[in-house]
């Protein structure tokens, strides 16, 4: 079993005193959904410790598209899951409680060390007469 230093310690104690931050650490923009289920990826790194106690992930897709929305957020290193899940999007309107997905960790938290990445993978798979478009924005809320 690997200890941690004490001074690791006593930063996450300190840092667990501090308010919450929030961080947009992906907005795809406007993408194409595809015929065939296209995996796409985007990757964010930690510039520095961030203990993320909540993460909440926005899809958007413009009006008509009929399409499976797929996501999953993990950190890199270990494939660690943030979330995942899937949004089947058949019909016009659809409630804001279909578009976002709110991980809450605590009291637990998900470290991320200098360095460590996250990825953002997902794919939009039109079934309707138009294509369409959809949209991806994760926030993050962690201490410092």
């Amino acid at each position: 079993m690997t200890r941690l230093p004490l001074y690791f310690i006593l930063l996450v104690l300190l840092f667990q005193s501090l308010p919450l931050r929030s961080r947009e650490i992906f907005n795809t923009g406007a993408f194409d959904c595809t015929r065939e289920k296209k995996l796409r990826n985007e990757t964010w790194t930690s510039e520095g410790i961030a203990i993320v106690r909540k993460a909440q992930l926005w899809m958007g897709m413009n009006g008509g598209t009929v399409a499976d929305f797929g996501f999953a957020l993990a950190r890199a290193r270990d494939k660690t899951l943030l979330f995942r899940g899937n949004w089947d999007h058949y019909a016009e309107p659809n409630g804001i409680n279909d578009q976002i997905v709110t991980m809450d960790f605590t009291p637990d938290y998900i470290l991320l060390m200098p360095g460590d990445a996250v990825t953002l993978y997902y794919h939009c798979q039109s079934f309707g007469d138009e294509l369409g478009a959809g949209h991806v924005i994760v926030n993050v809320w962690s201490f410092p």
